[in-house]
């Protein structure tokens, strides 16, 4: 019969060689500081995002490219702590006019208020926790790699 030692050293060494024959083989590992979220702290319904560019040399993209640009650029699931699904507004979100350049190594940061994404959740987080989902993909000339997401907890507001 193994020890647990030796077969959590066994788990931990096939982690370990997994991960370094994925790297060695050149499949780019997604960049998970590139793109935070947390919930304002002043605003406990909204979303603060922000993304880090990983890029060479300088890159122009349309505001609407980013996370809180507009609504169809970031996926966004919430779940009060029972497991129901909050509903979502459909609503048309016009674009936004304007690029923005962000230069290598350079962090900008947006808000997204929850209340204008799913109905009621001013109420709901009245009486329960929700667990807000969330899923970006950069666009690519920002160097992050690919698809990006997080969970962030909106607590019970009594």
């Amino acid at each position: 019969m193994c020890s647990r030692n030796f077969i959590k050293y066994l788990i931990a060494t096939a982690a370990f060689g997994l991960f370094f024959s994925l790297t060695c083989r050149g499949i780019p590992e997604p960049r998970t500081q590139a793109i935070q979220a947390e919930i304002n702290p002043e605003n406990p319904l909204w979303l603060r995002m922000t993304l880090q560019s990983f890029a060479d040399t300088s890159q122009s993209l349309h505001k609407d490219d980013l996370p809180w640009g507009r609504e169809d650029r970031i996926i966004l699931a919430a779940v009060t702590s029972e497991g129901k699904n909050l509903e979502r507004f459909l609503y048309i979100d016009d674009p936004r006019f304007g690029q923005i350049t962000l230069k290598p190594g350079q962090k900008v940061s947006g808000e997204i208020d929850l209340t204008h994404v799913f109905r009621d959740l001013d109420k709901i987080v009245k009486e329960t926790d929700v667990h807000v989902f969330w899923a970006y993909k950069a666009p690519e000339k920002l160097n992050i790699g690919g698809w990006s997401g997080g969970w962030v907890l909106i607590r019970q507001q009594k």
